[in-house]
């Protein structure tokens, strides 16, 4: 009755938000648009600058940081001679180290070893990205001796001006290999233009531009489109396409374009002009990192991308300020009407997730319809728990909550110690007894076991009429399980002496493989343990009848599970039992107690 009464004063959530958020924003964009036309930015030109500077500088960061890993690999050899750790002559040995380097540097095309009479080692990429491995004499090759000789005489890591090998274009870096004063040879690797045109195209369509290289002013290192060029006309001599073979009229024409402006850090220079009636917007920046030649680094967009810019940040940075102190109100004022309830309820959810009914309180109603609804259901949703948890082994879901994932579940085979318990003389002392009586018995009885066997990390398997099974090992990982099976077997003998005296009970205990997971029907499924050593346990448990010399327990356990819990338990030997359905006699001891710690040692 309260909560229908109270439905006259609840607000409708959308209602609240619509009226707060939406009547919020209509007030920020019509002083936005107001401010608009009489504001004045007099930092806009600053702000288009900045963001030119940092795309020009992240452009040439990231063809920086392609390349370098060649160089990186050239030093690296060049140490392991010095060191040496590498020795070029071995062409097993320069073979795997390439191998190894060029396989941990994906942009690098070939990596090539001259040794000092000019024989070549050369492993290089082929176009299914498999290393292919050539070796070449050279050794009547006038120009490549004295190229050699010029590296070897400067002593240093060079990159070269680019040159033609078969059908690829490289850029190279070498380095002379000396070990002390013994000259090794020349290591080198290098990078295709392909490569390097397919990282700038890359980079064009992250930042939205055309990007391009030029070598010197007239030569084309990479663009988009140079992969399309034929390669006829080129050759050792002329490894390079000129500008003007490229179709792309704002490169082929943006070095006749005066400069436009060049910002005080001199990290570009812009030109602004007209190509086919469109105004385009060229970046570029001379880049000598890589040789002796400068490269130009650039990227053109149209006009219209930089003005959608300022317009964009006309708009953010007049009304920021204002929205951001309204949004805040705003906040403030939506938080108190909605984030007390939903905390509780978050609190109350993180209980439930942890199955934890008993710590949660049922929520309160709220003014709010769709708060009030969720308070509702998560209270009925705790009725309907509260009975759930009555049939499902509870710790046993904790568990698996815990674990969070889907292999825990499934069907397996583990090594599992497992428990059967059964009264003595049940059916004897039911027939004295009044239905009622037996079902308090009863649960009086499972509810012991069910503690003792839950304080030692075992799953309540199943009842199956006065009895019990229970295992241990699963689902989570207990490398103690038979030791835990045996402390949980005497915790329930002297509980039951205590709480029950007038009932006798069986034990039994087996360690063995078993398949534990998920078994059953899509709408009903136990989390559960099959297999022989089941069958085993429970004809042990039977055993314990015909051993009975009138103690209050039973306890038997097989030599499976004496092996695994050593001397940690007083046992006693019962015998060898041929039990059914197993080919080979069973041993089989009684568990008489726990052994001290300086009785074990």
């Amino acid at each position: 009755m309260t909560n229908t009464a109270n439905n006259r004063f609840n607000v409708s959530i959308s209602v609240l938000l619509v009226v707060a958020i939406g009547g919020l924003v209509s007030l920020a964009a019509g002083a936005v648009l107001i401010l608009s036309v009489y504001a004045n930015f007099k930092n806009t030109s600053e702000l288009v600058v900045e963001s030119a500077e940092a795309f020009m500088e992240n452009l040439e960061d990231d063809v920086t940081q392609y390349l370098l890993p060649a160089q990186n690999l050239v030093d690296y050899l060049v140490k392991q001679a010095a060191n040496g750790n590498f020795d070029p002559s071995i062409k097993q040995e320069a073979v795997l180290v390439l191998s190894g380097a060029l396989a941990a540097a994906p942009q690098i095309s070939n990596i090539a070893i001259w040794q000092p009479d000019g024989r070549e080692l050369l492993l290089q990429r082929g176009e299914d990205q498999k290393l292919v491995f050539e070796s070449e004499d050279n050794l009547n090759a006038q120009d490549l001796k004295s190229f050699l000789a010029r590296v070897r005489d400067g002593r240093k890591t060079v990159w070269n001006q680019p040159f033609r090998v078969g059908r690829n274009t490289l850029i190279t870096v070498v380095a002379p290999l000396h070990r002390g004063e013994q000259y090794l040879g020349v290591a080198g690797a290098a990078i295709s233009l392909r490569q390097l045109s397919a990282l700038v195209e890359s980079l064009s369509k992250a930042y939205g531009t055309t990007g391009f290289i030029l070598y010197g002013k007239d030569h084309l290192l990479a663009h988009a489109r140079l992969p399309e060029l034929p390669v006829d006309k080129l050759s050792r001599d002329n490894p390079l396409h000129r500008v003007d073979a490229l179709d792309d009229p704002v490169v082929r024409n943006f070095l006749d374009q005066p400069v436009e402006f060049t910002p005080e850090s001199k990290a570009f220079v812009a030109r602004d002009f007209f190509v086919g009636g469109r105004p385009y917007v060229v970046l570029t920046r001379n880049f000598e990192e890589f040789g002796a030649v400068p490269w130009i680094l650039g990227q053109y967009s149209p006009r219209s991308d930089w003005d959608t810019q300022i317009r964009r940040l006309d708009r953010s940075v007049m009304g920021g300020v204002a929205l951001l102190i309204l949004a805040i109100l705003a906040a403030v004022f939506l938080a108190r009407s909605i984030a007390a309830p939903v905390r509780s309820t978050a609190a109350a959810a993180l209980k439930v997730g942890a199955l934890d009914l008993e710590q949660i309180e049922r929520l309160p109603p709220s003014r709010i319809t769709e708060l009030n609804n969720q308070a509702m259901a998560f209270n009925q949703m705790l009725d309907g728990l509260s009975w759930f948890q009555t049939y499902v082994p509870r710790q046993l879901v904790r568990r698996l909550v815990r674990k969070s994932d889907q292999i825990s579940i499934e069907s397996r085979e583990r090594e599992l110690t497992v428990m059967f318990t059964d009264i003595i003389g049940f059916t004897a002392m039911s027939e004295t007894k009044t239905p009622t009586a037996i079902a308090d018995m009863l649960n009086r009885h499972f509810e012991i076991l069910y503690q003792c066997i839950e304080a030692e990390g075992g799953t309540l398997d199943k009842y199956i009429g006065d009895a019990v099974m229970a295992f241990w090992g699963a689902p989570e990982d207990q490398p103690d399980h038979a030791a835990r099976a045996c402390r949980a077997a005497l915790a329930a003998k002297t509980a039951l002496e205590e709480m029950a005296p007038e009932q006798r009970v069986k034990i039994a205990i087996h360690t063995g493989p078993l398949i534990v997971g998920n078994i059953g029907a899509v709408g009903r499924m136990n989390y559960t343990v099959i297999g022989d050593t089941v069958n085993t346990c429970s004809r042990i448990e039977k055993l314990a009848g015909e051993l009975d010399a009138g103690e209050a327990a039973i306890m038997l356990i097989s030599d499976a599970t004496a092996a695994q819990i050593g001397n940690g338990f007083q046992l006693e030997g019962a015998g060898d039992f041929q039990l059914k359905g197993r080919a080979n006699p069973v041993t089989v001891y009684r568990l008489m107690d726990q052994n001290s710690p300086d009785q074990s040692i």
